[in-house]
């Protein structure tokens, strides 16, 4: 369930930074709208894109913190011109591959290629950064639970009625690498009645109140250690 991140933008942006050799002086300044998806990773993404056009000459206005399809939408309607995004994301949910793609590079190419074709869009350069979905327990829970997926499939499967789980829009919608497509994976028996869909941050908080015994988490997240979460 890894994604990577890639940046991509508008076929126009493309031109001006590759041309302009990430400056924009000795023309008039365009004015460059960044947008970020409504989690830790995408803020910090946005902010180190914000930060390099600003030192280069770009005016940046931001959009950050929108919904994962509202994002999208901006970029394909042009109400913003870069945002970082996940190939995961884009065989998965924007182009709905068939079959799961397991080498980065082929998937790579595969959706540089499709939002070329089909909107108009420019795929930059993958970069090195790596993003994971996870489930996380509280701590007190390993006993219980254990440390691995076999160990916490094995917990579910015992009484399925009792184990709630917390997860975003996204994880729970997509149906190769979502939550009910882990669960198939994995055998793991998840009542789609006992999975609460919310915003991304909700799930932390949805755990640390003992709502839910399961939240989904992105392997990147601070709030791990905030929350001191497993």
């Amino acid at each position: 369930m890894k994604n990577r991140i890639f940046i991509y933008t508008v076929l126009l942006l493309v031109f001006c930074l590759a041309l302009g050799g990430l400056s924009a002086s000795g023309a008039e300044t365009k004015k460059i709208v960044v947008g970020a998806k409504d989690f830790t990773e995408q803020y910090v993404l946005g902010n180190l894109m914000t930060l390099l056009l600003q030192e280069n000459g770009f005016q940046v206005e931001e959009k950050f913190g929108t919904a994962a399809a509202i994002t999208r939408a901006g970029l394909i309607s042009g109400q913003i011109d870069l945002m970082p995004d996940y190939t995961g994301t884009a065989g998965a949910v924007y182009f709905k591959y068939p079959e799961k793609i397991d080498d980065p590079v082929k998937l790579y190419e595969m959706a540089k290629k499709d939002d070329l074709e089909q909107n108009n869009m420019v795929w930059l350069g993958r970069t090195t950064f790596n993003n994971t979905y996870a489930l996380a327990i509280k701590k007190d829970m390993i006993d219980a639970m254990g440390t691995s997926i076999s160990s916490l499939s094995e917990y579910v499967n015992k009484d399925p009625e009792k184990v709630l789980f917390a997860v975003n829009h996204n994880f729970y919608e997509r149906e190769k690498d979502g939550i009910f497509g882990m669960a198939e994976y994995y055998n793991m028996n998840i009542l789609r009645k006992n999975v609460k869909a919310m915003d991304t941050g909700l799930t932390y908080d949805a755990i640390d109140r003992n709502q839910v015994n399961v939240a989904m988490v992105f392997g990147t997240d601070g709030k791990l250690r905030k929350f001191d979460l497993l």
